[in-house]
C-alpha cells in the first residue's frame, strides 16, 4: 500500500515557490506577482487567504497601503515558509493551523505570528494537540509597535526586534491579544 506524504513534508521537499498572490481576491487589496516579486496594495484592512505560503530566498513581498495605514492579516491553510523578505508598512498578521517557518525577514510596524487556531474572537488563539513548530532563523522587527509570536511549541534562533514596543514569545494553548 503506497502512503501519501503530509503537505508540509511535501512543501519542505519541493521547497519554496516563486512569486504568489492569495487565494482569494476582495475589493480591499490588489496583488501583483511577477519575478520573485510580490506587490500588495491594501485599501483598507484585509485578510488575505492562502493555500500555502512560499517566498524564496531572495524574492520580497511589498505590501503597502493606499489612502492610509491599513493591517494584513494572512490566512494560511496550509505550512508557511518566509525565507525570502516581506516589508509592510501596516501591521502584518500571519495565522497558519500548521508548521510556520520565518528564514528570512519581515519588517512592519508590528507582528503577530501564530500556529494557534483562531476562535470566533479575533483576538484569542486556542491552541489543540495538532499545532505545530513555529520555527524563527530570521529577523523580525517591529518598528512602531510589538512583536507577538504564539504558538502550541516554538524555536527561535533569529533576531526579533520591536523598537517602540514589546517582544511577545507565548507558548501555550490559548493566548488572547489585547
Amino acid at each position: 500500500m503506497m502512503k501519501r506524504l503530509p503537505p508540509f513534508l511535501i512543501a519542505i521537499l519541493i521547497g519554496p515557490l516563486a512569486a504568489q498572490c492569495p487565494s482569494n481576491s476582495s475589493a480591499h487589496f490588489m496583488c501583483t506577482a511577477s519575478g520573485g516579486n510580490t506587490d500588495i496594495t491594501l485599501f483598507q484592512n484585509a485578510d488575505l487567504n492562502w493555500d500555502g505560503f512560499n517566498l524564496a530566498a531572495g524574492n520580497t513581498m511589498n505590501i503597502t497601503s493606499s489612502g492610509g495605514t491599513f493591517a494584513s492579516t494572512h490566512i494560511v491553510s496550509g505550512p508557511a515558509q518566509v525565507f525570502g523578505d516581506i516589508i509592510a508598512d501596516g501591521p502584518f498578521t500571519m495565522l497558519s493551523n500548521h508548521i510556520l517557518t520565518v528564514d528570512g525577514l519581515i519588517t512592519a510596524p508590528s507582528i503577530t505570528l501564530s500556529n494557534l487556531p483562531l476562535s470566533s474572537d479575533e483576538s484569542v488563539y486556542e491552541g489543540n494537540q495538532r499545532a505545530r513548530n513555529l520555527l524563527i532563523r530570521g529577523n523580525l522587527t517591529a518598528k512602531n509597535g510589538d512583536v507577538a509570536v504564539l504558538s502550541h511549541r516554538q524555536t527561535n534562533f533569529g533576531i526579533i526586534e520591536a523598537n517602540s514596543g514589546k517582544v511577545i514569545l507565548a507558548s501555550a494553548d490559548t493566548a488572547t491579544i489585547s
